[in-house]
């Protein structure tokens, strides 16, 4: 997920009409979630997500079909970065 949380502030957006409820007077930015159809809004000044009803479970199937489409090699690759970056 650190790929796509990354990848936010490089991607298309579109502003949104609702505010950070952290940061009151800010506006959501709204994004896709990697290569899916789900909607993110991320807030530009705290960097909190905030997601719709039923996204986080979208972000989740996302994430397990991502995991399940690598292969051992690539699976091995991706625990030895995560490792380096602990």
């Amino acid at each position: 997920m650190d790929d796509e949380v990354e990848a936010i502030e490089k991607s298309k957006t579109m502003s949104s009409k609702r505010f950070c409820p952290k940061c009151s007077n800010v506006n959501f930015i709204s994004t896709y979630f990697g290569d899916t159809k789900t909607i993110l809004d991320w807030c530009p000044n705290c960097h909190g997500v905030w997601l719709d009803r039923g996204e986080f479970q979208d972000v989740l199937q996302h994430m397990v079909d991502k995991l399940n489409s690598l292969t051992s090699e690539e699976m091995k690759s991706k625990v030895y970065e995560e490792i380096n970056e602990i």
